[in-house]
């Protein structure tokens, strides 16, 4: 069971799951990607909004066309 706050160990457990790269997560969460290596590295705590979204994306999949939205 995850729990929350998320450390960062889950974290990125859960992004590698998704299959995002650490830029790619940081585009789809309009986050700069020195922000998820912040939190993989502790340095920053993860905020719950971000840990929820990461879950989701965990368990029910990303949605195929994601990315192009984000970037649209």
């Amino acid at each position: 069971m995850i729990t929350l706050p998320m450390d960062k160990d889950t974290f990125t457990k859960l992004r590698n799951r998704i299959g995002f790269s650490r830029e790619e997560l940081a585009v789809g969460l309009s986050l700069g990607p020195r922000h998820i290596e912040r939190y993989e590295l502790g340095t920053y705590p993860i905020p719950d909004r971000v840990a929820k979204l990461l879950i989701m994306f965990a368990r029910f999949g990303v949605p195929d066309d994601f990315m192009r939205r984000i970037a649209a």
